[in-house]
């Protein structure tokens, strides 16, 4: 197998499944939970609307939508979220044990970075996104994300001194 697909290294820590089910069930419900508006009662899309509110302006012009209702989040959060549950599906089978704390931290910050230059550009004026622009941007961080929350919970942090903690 190659070093980044395979079995966990010997000698590497535990995988904790608990931790990797504590990662996925939360964001497997919010990626339900944000394209369940078009196919629920008026009483329940209020409901499921106002749970995304804080988090998302649900422009409804730049959201996914079924027949003309639209999800609970728009094109760039149904990336971010699910890019998230992809990034924690993942992480079984990547060899994350091998990844360092600086490692993991340079890979979300540059994650950032297309949906920085995304948005940044399209408000000066010199690129108009699209919703594959906001959602492709949006899915590459949310991966990011998804793999940095997941590897938090399913591997043990190395111990305080240790080769992780140098890096």
């Amino acid at each position: 197998m190659n070093a980044l697909f395979g079995p966990p290294d010997v000698g590497a820590p535990a995988f904790r499944w608990a931790g990797w089910g504590l990662a996925l069930a939360p964001t497997a419900l919010l990626v339900g939970l944000l394209a369940l508006p078009p196919f629920v009662g008026e009483g329940p899309r209020a409901l499921l609307m106002a749970l995304f509110d804080p988090v998302c302006h649900q422009l409804p012009a730049r959201s996914f939508a079924v027949g003309s209702v639209p999800f609970a989040v728009c094109h760039r959060c149904t990336g971010v979220l699910g890019g998230l549950l992809l990034g924690v599906l993942l992480v079984p089978l990547l060899r994350a044990s091998r990844w360092s704390s600086a490692t993991v931290r340079v890979g979300l910050l540059a994650a950032l970075v297309p949906m920085a230059l995304d948005w940044s550009l399209d408000a000066l004026g010199w690129w108009g996104n699209a919703p594959a622009s906001r959602f492709g941007t949006g899915l590459v961080f949310g991966l990011a994300a998804g793999l940095t929350f997941a590897r938090a919970l399913a591997l043990p942090s190395p111990p305080a001194g240790g080769p992780a903690a140098s890096s």
